[in-house]
């Protein structure tokens, strides 16, 4: 065996294999999983302001439901791990994209009103809710992370008709300093709302840290002496339920795929649902001793994502090798001097000079390209209709990278190159093979339904069909040039460097340069959560650029790969983030 690895070919094949396995294994446990998911109906229904409010309904055996309530820049798919769980509890689920979120229209609620907005939503909600699954308001939960947490909890202290239990999952109530949220934050106590409570929290969440949740727990409990701050509860003279968690070591991002979570609130649930509550009178300690659930072991779910992830990076990047080999054995890979015709008229004419001046000075052009970024997200921020802003940390960089480097080939004054670069837009069409290109669009497709799975970790979520269809077209056009450049230049550094592996991987890090400098001084400044959003953001663009590599390693097409590029990018991104008015 260890023979037959010698050689460069097996290698590579079976690291490819390896890859894939390591992807397709989690995915297809996660698919069994989640089997039963595909029994669900999908309802819309109109707000207040008009929006249409996308939802889900899971249907259950039992007398009991839950409903699920996202984040800021989040949709429902960010919450199919509970989904999941509680299906096998045989509840009912029902979950809900808010206003300006998912699949939903309009625009995220802002302003002193904002929550009181998404209270409306969760209120219209329930109603639906209650007339598919013919629950009561004392048979249902709610549950909400983060933004949607204090959306749940607006909607119960406005509502005459108190549900079973919430469930408020990392939630920053309180941390507002408007008037409106402050006033209804101050009078929730025991009795307001009259339903049990559930507050989960993670040690290392910094949008709803500890204390800020112990607050929230003293003020609905009417406790201050709490002696397991970890894990506490009380019981209210009405009966009602008050609990706190708070879980070492989670983050705000973990909590809403985080399996213990997940286990522990289905635990909670069922211990209400059949009076077993150990804050009950009646429960003995052996009683609660079935209900417990061990904690202390790995968290399966992100060690599945951590396996696809690693599966992803370990396909692409064999699976590239070992087409590439295969094409040298077979020479269907020419020369230099023989490759298509509109490479040649691209690059015939160009040469690097310097390759440490060429990759180093890319940080300088970065900047330059910064001004231009700020000046695109300025034009769009001003547009009247609602814009996806956090996937303008994306597109505005790279479409100002990628117009500085027109600028600077156009006018022949890239550092460390020498020569005119002259495209010519007609022999893009020149020279195709459509047999390659159509096998080329298959593989990307394979790509994009496999990467579409691990970014929503749905199988039963496509790409909005609303406004983000026209921000998918005009992102990937915006971002067309950086990706360009980065294929022309990486042909530009196979031509010259005997070491063209390394010289080219230097070349992508400069590409990442302005998000792994952001991503560090995040880290430095301590802000958890936004640290792991800026890691995701370097994982996600170097997954972009390996499938760059692969697909330009099919077909030789700089300009095609480039395109797929970018609209993959903008595919995977777009279906979550908020829409909102900057201005």
């Amino acid at each position: 065996m260890m023979k037959w690895l010698y050689e460069k070919e097996n290698r590579y094949k079976f690291l490819l294999i390896f890859g894939v396995v390591m992807l397709i294994l989690p995915i297809t446990m996660q698919v069994i999983a989640d089997y039963r998911l595909r029994d669900n109906q999908k309802i819309v229904f109109t707000d207040i302001k008009g929006n249409s409010i996308f939802n889900t309904y899971y249907p259950g055996d039992r007398n009991f439901g839950v409903m699920l309530f996202h984040g800021m820049g989040e949709d429902q798919t960010s919450l199919d791990l509970y989904t999941s769980q509680f299906s096998q509890q045989g509840l009912h689920v029902f979950c809900t994209d808010f206003s300006g979120h998912g699949r939903s229209s309009g625009l995220i609620p802002s302003g002193n009103n904002s929550v009181n907005d998404l209270a409306l939503q969760v209120l219209r909600a329930k109603t639906k809710f209650k007339e598919l699954s013919g629950l009561e308001d004392s048979e249902i939960f709610l549950l909400g992370h983060s933004m949607g947490a204090g959306g749940i909890m607006k909607a119960v202290t406005i509502d005459s008709n108190p549900v079973n239990g919430c469930i408020i999952l990392g939630s920053a109530l309180g941390a507002s300093n408007d008037n409106e949220t402050t006033t209804w934050v101050d009078e929730l106590g025991p009795t307001n709302p009259m339903s049990n409570i559930l507050i989960v929290t993670g040690a290392w969440d910094d949008v709803a840290p500890p204390p800020r949740a112990m607050s929230l727990y003293y003020k609905l409990a009417n406790e201050t002496d709490i002696v397991h701050p970890q894990s506490t509860y009380s019981l209210t003279p009405e009966g009602l339920v008050k609990e706190i968690t708070i879980f070492k070591y989670m983050t705000h991002t973990h909590e809403s795929m985080s399996a213990r979570s997940v286990l522990w609130m289905g635990n909670w649930i069922e211990r209400i649902v059949q009076n077993k509550h150990p804050a009950y009178s009646h429960i003995t300690p052996d009683d609660y001793e079935q209900w417990l659930v061990p904690f202390d072991f790995l968290d399966f779910r992100i060690w599945g994502l951590l396996m696809e992830l690693g599966g992803i990076f370990v396909a692409l990047i064999f699976g590239t090798k070992l087409l590439g080999l295969k094409q040298e054995q077979l020479l269907i890979v020419e020369k230099e001097e023989n490759e298509s015709s509109d490479q040649q008229t691209e690059n015939s004419k160009l040469a690097i000079t310097n390759i440490k001046k060429f990759i180093g000075y890319k940080l300088l052009i970065w900047l330059g390209g910064a001004v231009i970024a700020i000046i695109i997200a300025l034009n769009l921020a001003y547009l009247p209709n609602g814009i996806p802003y956090f996937t303008l940390l994306f597109v505005c960089p790279i479409s100002g990278y990628g117009l500085m480097m027109l600028i600077l080939y156009s006018l022949d004054r890239m550092p460390g190159l020498v020569g005119k670069w002259r495209p010519k837009i007609k022999q893009i069409k020149e020279n195709m093979n459509w047999r390659i290109i159509l096998f080329g669009l298959v593989v990307f497709g394979i790509i994009t339904a496999v990467f579409s799975y691990f970014i929503s970790s749905s199988l039963y979520h496509v790409f909005p069909l609303n406004i983000r269809l026209l921000w998918l077209a005009i992102f990937t056009v915006l971002s067309l040039p950086g990706f360009y450049f980065l294929q022309i230049e990486a042909k530009l550094i196979r031509n010259y460097s005997e070491v063209k592996d390394h010289h080219t991987k230097l070349n992508s890090l400069a590409f990442l340069a302005p998000f792994i400098i952001g991503a560090l001084y995040i880290l430095f400044s301590g802000t958890i959560i936004y640290f792991i959003d800026a890691l995701n953001d370097i994982i996600i663009l170097s997954v972009i650029i390996l499938v760059g590599n692969l697909m330009q390693k099919i077909w030789k097409k700089p300009f095609l790969t480039a395109l797929l590029q970018s609209f993959l990018l903008f595919f995977l991104l777009l279906p979550r983030g908020q829409m909102t008015l900057l201005f």
